[in-house]
């Protein structure tokens, strides 16, 4: 597993440089100095993600997964009313679908699906639940879904 929280801090910071016409007020010089950051750390980020990449074999799992989206707020990009609730996740590898897109989900269910994943069942009373709909029937068929 994985952190980067670095992103998140970079975005509020960065995106009115990188999209200026979204934000009130940015200053051309400031544009200037700052709006290839987020590009950077982007290509930075792609590289290590690829590095990881080389390391899977056929049953490794990758998920991508935001912990909340992102809103343009045009007076304040740095306020926590720019996250916004829909997020991202973005799965591949081992027995996850292919295919699989537009799935309905929530934060609180990255956990019991890498739990699933693992063979755990999730704990009684957790919110959210494994989002079974990202892996193929074998797989399935073989870890059915349990709490405890």
């Amino acid at each position: 597993m994985l952190l980067v929280g670095v992103e998140d801090n970079l975005q509020h910071h960065f995106a009115p440089y990188r999209w200026p016409e979204r934000f009130r007020g940015v200053a051309p010089d400031e544009i200037r100095r700052y709006r290839g950051i987020l590009n950077a750390h982007h290509r930075r980020l792609d590289g290590l993600l690829a590095g990881l990449f080389e390391l899977a074999d056929e049953r490794t799992v990758v998920l991508l997964v935001s912990d909340h989206g992102y809103r343009f707020l045009p007076d304040n990009p740095l306020t926590p009313e720019a996250h916004g609730e829909e997020g991202v996740l973005f799965a591949l590898g081992g027995p996850v679908r292919a295919g699989a897109s537009g799935l309905s989900g929530s934060v609180y269910d990255v956990a019991p699906t890498v739990l699933h994943l693992l063979g755990h069942p999730a704990p009684q009373g957790w919110s959210g639940r494994a989002l079974t709909e990202l892996f193929d029937d074998a797989f399935l068929a073989r870890h059915p879904t349990r709490r405890e």
